[in-house]
């Protein structure tokens, strides 16, 4: 299972490599200080203004409170990443490394997952590296790579530390992101899952990647597919992800389609990369052709589509329908 890295990273944040080769500048060594006590005794006297990133790394406290709270955590897994030997990064370290997009499983994780290679369990977690979590399980050669010189688990089994530890939401959406960021098919997907004996997680994987859908350009996109799917609400008959719809001249194709009529469109920075204003302008005259057409379109932030999405759209349908009554 060999990939190629390639591009910048889609979603709401910069390309990995780019970030940790910045991170890296500030990084203090401590295995190296420790040969120079005089630089050891300078370390020790401000040791209140940096921060241990891991056994062997720390950081000026100022540079990495400028941070934003996934690139502290990105730090924290270059820093472990540094620090090890021979354990392997894997779960949500292993995405960031891989620079695939990926949700954090709660507001205050910062834990750098790390896992063996073989059958070898972990040493006691008394003996563990501050803010690191080590998963047991089964580790196959065969399911270790290297990406930007970090041992990292392979995609495919990244995705199934994923569905075990946090669920279907957070594997579901690191997967569909892998496809689009790697052009990925989701026959390769499954045929790698199929070809990994012995995983705990690999059959729960491969019915997952049944909801799977090629050509998700945003995790935001899976959010709101995967919570109005979960929803179940009455009136919806069909959520399509990137419908095709032609219009004179052009194709115009929105985030979700439902129902034929519904638009759902979640707005993001990669949508306005190339020239704001333009693409704003060009994206609302393509709206006013659409609701001339007779469609609906409600447009959420990456923020909006966890908790407002749902009831808005249960709200619409629940109109529409007493509209209906009453013009019946």
């Amino acid at each position: 299972m060999r990939y190629t890295r390639f591009g910048s990273c889609v979603g709401v944040r910069c390309d990995t490599f780019c970030m940790f080769t910045d991170a890296q500048k500030d990084f203090i060594y401590l295995r190296s200080l420790s040969r120079n006590l005089m630089q050891a005794k300078e370390l020790a006297g401000r040791s209140h203004s940096i921060v241990t990133l891991s056994s062997t790394v720390a950081m000026p406290m100022r540079s990495f409170a400028n941070l934003k709270r996934w690139q502290q955590f990105e730090t924290r897994v270059l820093a472990v990443a540094h620090s090890t030997k021979r354990a392997v990064l894997c779960g949500v370290a292993a995405a960031a490394v891989w620079g695939i997009p990926y949700l954090m499983p709660s507001k205050n994780f910062n834990m750098v997952e790390l896992c063996l290679p073989g059958n070898t369990s972990p040493k006691a977690k008394s003996r563990w590296q501050p803010g690191t979590l080590y998963r047991y399980g089964t580790l196959p050669a065969e399911h270790i790579t290297t990406v930007n010189g970090m041992r990292v688990t392979t995609i495919e089994h990244t995705f199934i530390d994923l569905l075990r530890h946090f669920g279907e939401l957070n594997a579901l959406a690191f997967i569909e992101a892998a496809m689009y960021k790697f052009r990925l098919s989701k026959a390769k997907i499954v045929r790698n899952l199929l070809s990994m004996r012995n995983i705990d997680g690999r059959s729960r994987a491969i019915v997952l990647m049944k909801s799977a859908r090629e050509g998700i350009q945003s995790i935001y996109e899976t959010v709101a597919r995967f919570s109005l799917e979960k929803a179940n609400l009455p009136g919806i008959s069909s959520i399509i992800p990137q419908a095709v719809l032609p219009e004179p001249g052009q194709i115009y194709i929105p985030d979700l389609l439902i129902d034929g009529w519904l638009i759902i469109e979640i707005d993001g920075a990669t949508k306005y990369q190339q020239n704001p204003t333009v693409t704003v302008m060009a994206e609302r005259e393509r709206e006013r052709l659409l609701l001339r057409r007779g469609y609906t379109i409600l447009r959420f932030s990456p923020r909006e589509v966890w908790h407002e999405l749902v009831p808005t759209v249960q709200n619409l349908l629940e109109n529409r329908k007493r509209k209906e009554l009453l013009a019946a």
